[in-house]
C-alpha cells in the first residue's frame, strides 16, 4: 500500500501523514514514513527531531543528456534495500523515517537527495511495506519526478477556495494517477464542485495546540477528532488493501 498526501500548503497533510502512518503502524503493518517535503514538519508529526542532514552524494548518479526525470539512478553496485536501511531512521511505534535532507534558512535541497530518495523508494520491492508520504505543497513538484511508487493519492482540500484551485490544477497535472479528495478543517461546508471528498478530517482546535507544544496529535491529543478522522481513513485503506 503506498499513498501520497498532496495539496496545498496549510491544509493540514502533514499532520494527517504522520497520524496515518503512527495509527497503520500501531495495526502491525510495516510503515515507511517518506517526507518530500523539504520544510520541517513530518519528522515533527510523527515525534522525533526531523534531521537537517542531506543523503549523501554518490547515492544516485546524474547521466548528462538524458531528459531529467530519467537522469538520475542510484550509483552501480548500491541497492535500495542497503539505503534504506542505512539512511532511514526508527520513528515511534515503528514506523521507520526516510527524507533527503531539510531546508533551514537559506539552504536549499541538493536535488541529488530528492533523486536518491525517489531511487530508493522505487526500488523498494519488498512485500509488507505501507508507504506514507508527505509530498511538498508546490504542485511542480507534485506532478515532476517523485510520484511513480504511489499507488493512490489523497488530494487534500479545505473549505478556502484556494486549496480547491490548487487541487482541480493536480487534478489536470496528475492524470495518470487515481485521485481521491480528502476534505480536512471541515465544519459541515459545502463541497467544492467536481471536489466531492471520499474522507473527512474534521476542524479541530487541538491540532494547533500539538503544534504549539511540538508534540505529535497522537500523542497530545489521542481521543481528538482528527485522530478517529484519520483512524477511520486508515481502516479504509486497509480494507481497499485487503480487497485486492
Amino acid at each position: 500500500m503506498r499513498v501520497a498526501i498532496v495539496g496545498k500548503g496549510g491544509v493540514g497533510k502533514t499532520t494527517i501523514a504522520g497520524t496515518l502512518a503512527r495509527i497503520l503502524a500501531r495495526r502491525g503493518r510495516k510503515v515507511l514514513a517518506l517526507d518530500l517535503d523539504p520544510n520541517p514538519g513530518l519528522g515533527w508529526s510523527l515525534g522525533m527531531e526531523p534531521s537537517e542532514i542531506a543523503l549523501p552524494a554518490g547515492i544516485a548518479v546524474h547521466t548528462e543528456g538524458l531528459p531529467r526525470p530519467l537522469a538520475w539512478k542510484l550509483a552501480e553496485g548500491t541497492t535500495a534495500a542497503a539505503e534504506l536501511e542505512r539512511y532511514a531512521e526508527p520513528a515511534p511505534d515503528g514506523v521507520t523515517y526516510l527524507c533527503p535532507g531539510k531546508i533551514w534558512g537559506a539552504s536549499f535541497l541538493e536535488e541529488h537527495s530528492l533523486f536518491a530518495v525517489r531511487e530508493i523508494v522505487r526500488g523498494t520491492t519488498e512485500a509488507g511495506w505501507d508507504i506514507v508520504t508527505d509530498i511538498d505543497a508546490a504542485t511542480a513538484v507534485s506532478c515532476g519526478r517523485f510520484l511513480e511508487f504511489a499507488e493512490q493519492l489523497y488530494v487534500v482540500t479545505t473549505p478556502q477556495r484556494a486549496s480547491a484551485i490548487t487541487a482541480r490544477r493536480l487534478q489536470d497535472l496528475l492524470i495518470a494517477w487515481p485521485l481521491t479528495m480528502l476534505a480536512s478543517m471541515s465544519q459541515g461546508e459545502a463541497d467544492h464542485d467536481c471536489l466531492a471528498p471520499k474522507a473527512r478530517i474534521p476542524f479541530d482546535e487541538t491540532v494547533k495546540d500539538a503544534d504549539r507544544r511540538g508534540v505529535p496529535l497522537i500523542e497530545a491529543f489521542p481521543d481528538s477528532p482528527v485522530v478517529a478522522a484519520v483512524d477511520e481513513l486508515a481502516t479504509q485503506l486497509l480494507e481497499a488493501d485487503a480487497a485486492g
